[in-house]
Order: structure tokens, then C-alpha cells, then sequence
């Protein structure tokens, strides 16, 4: 392994793709999934180090993921940066959310920047 795991949840595949490419310069093993049901089957079989969740899906939303993932052992400690068009600043009060980027007003650098110091609080994955 050796590397840090991050789950990409999102109904949109063009925006699972743009994340992806987007974190791709932190040399990050991504898994992407289209809704939160698949984002739990995921966790099932490997727990991710970082969760970017979009909160508006079909089947299971963010905030239903979100409420199973503080309510479990095992994930309720993983940060998660809630990416949605429906996010807002106070989304950081709740426990483990470790940024909010809107979709409304989406930028590379502060996706960038919000996932690396995600990544830096985390250490190295070898250790």
C-alpha cells in the first residue's frame, strides 16, 4: 500500500472525474463511487483516509452518509470535504467535515488546498 486512499462520491460523472484529476498531483489511490449506498459497500472493503462526498444523490444522500459514517466505530473519525451545490460554512460544525467546497463556485486551488492540509493532518501512510 503505501499510499493515502480517498473515496470520490458524486451521482455526476463528470464531477467525479474533475476531482479525481484535480487531487491527482497528491499521488492519492482514488476510488470513485455514484452514490452513497456504493460509497458504504466501498468503506465495507477498505476504510478511505479522505471522503469527498456530494450531499445531492439519488438512493442515499451526503447527509444519510455523513449520520452512518459519525455512527460507526471504524469511520467515524475519516474527514470528509462535503463538495455540493447546497454546502455552506456552517457544514464545518459538523463532526469530521473537514472543509466545504461549493459546487456553485468550484475552484481547483481551494480544492487543492483544502486536501492538502487534509493529507498533511494525516501524516505519512508508512508510518
Amino acid at each position: 500500500m503505501g499510499r493515502h486512499y480517498a473515496l470520490i462520491v458524486d451521482d455526476n460523472p463528470d464531477s467525479r472525474r474533475i476531482l479525481q484529476v484535480a487531487i491527482s498531483q497528491f499521488e492519492i489511490d482514488t476510488e470513485l463511487v455514484a452514490d452513497g449506498k456504493e460509497a458504504l459497500e466501498s468503506i465495507e472493503k477498505r476504510v478511505p483516509d479522505l471522503i469527498l462526498l456530494d450531499l445531492m444523490m439519488p438512493r442515499m444522500n451526503g447527509f444519510q452518509v455523513l449520520r452512518h459514517l459519525r455512527e460507526t466505530t471504524k469511520t467515524r473519525d475519516i474527514p470528509v470535504i462535503v463538495i455540493s451545490s447546497v454546502s455552506n460554512d456552517s457544514m464545518l460544525k459538523i463532526p469530521g467535515v473537514a472543509g466545504v467546497i461549493s459546487k456553485t463556485s468550484f475552484s481547483v486551488k481551494e480544492l487543492k488546498e483544502t486536501v492538502g492540509k487534509v493529507l498533511a493532518n494525516l501524516g505519512d501512510p508508512e508510518a
